[in-house]
């Protein structure tokens, strides 16, 4: 029992590279890790890199910007690459693109400004994010709809979390929702607008704005997302 677990929440485990350990590096870096994902941080500055060594699988001090340092971290092999670095227009995209030309299988990018996040754009990022434009619209949901929740820990692993419908759950009718889920994951409501709807309805289809609301151990829940 306790090794079919194990191996389920290897499954569940990703690897991340990120590049640049800034505010915003640092705290999606760190938080991964927490997570219990693989992640290795790169900065330019040894000191950011010492005091980050113990709170990430690796630190390394290495400039994303050499191409040539960069293909030694074999960046092909990580599920996902990071690139904090945003406040440096050229140095954004000069890293973006080094990680394209090295093979990278998902790349997210931080920007700064809307003609670099269309450089980026144009450089085909599969995701780009305004740290703080993000953060506001999240705190402006939050104080609209006090009630929805992004995550409670309940202890022992389980949360109850307001997550994004997957595109395969989008169009599906909302009766279907609890067959979809991943074993162990309870459907508890889904959250569209103002109306809380705590039943499976055959009637109504799961919109992409919606709000799946579930209960589960976290790594469930997880794959959902995916």
């Amino acid at each position: 029992m306790w090794s079919l677990a194990n191996e389920r929440l290897e499954k569940a485990r990703k690897s991340f590279l990120v590049i640049g350990l800034g505010y915003f590096g640092e705290a999606i870096a760190t938080r991964l890790y927490e997570l219990g994902q693989e992640v290795v941080g790169v900065d330019t500055d040894p000191d950011i890199v010492q005091r980050l060594a113990n709170k990430l699988t690796q630190a390394i001090e290495l400039d994303g910007t050499d191409e040539e340092a960069l293909a030694t971290l074999g960046v092909r092999n990580f599920d996902v690459c990071i690139v904090g670095r945003g406040s440096n227009l050229e140095d954004s995209v000069t890293i973006t693109m080094n990680l394209k030309d090295q093979g990278s299988r998902y790349i997210i990018a931080k920007a700064m400004r809307a003609k670099h996040a269309k450089i980026l754009e144009q450089l085909q990022t599969d995701l780009i994010v305004f740290p703080e434009i993000d953060m506001a619209h999240q705190i402006a949901e939050n104080l609209v709809h006090p009630k929805i929740v992004g995550e409670v820990q309940l202890g022992s692993g389980y949360v109850v979390e307001a997550v994004k419908p997957p595109n395969r759950l989008v169009g599906k009718p909302i009766s279907n929702i609890p067959s979809l889920l991943p074993v162990g994951v309870k459907f508890l409501g889904l959250h569209r607008g103002d109306e809380l709807i705590s039943l499976p309805d055959e009637k109504k289809t799961i919109s992409s704005v919606d709000l799946v609301i579930v209960w589960g151990r976290s790594n469930r829940i997880a794959e959902l997302e995916k």
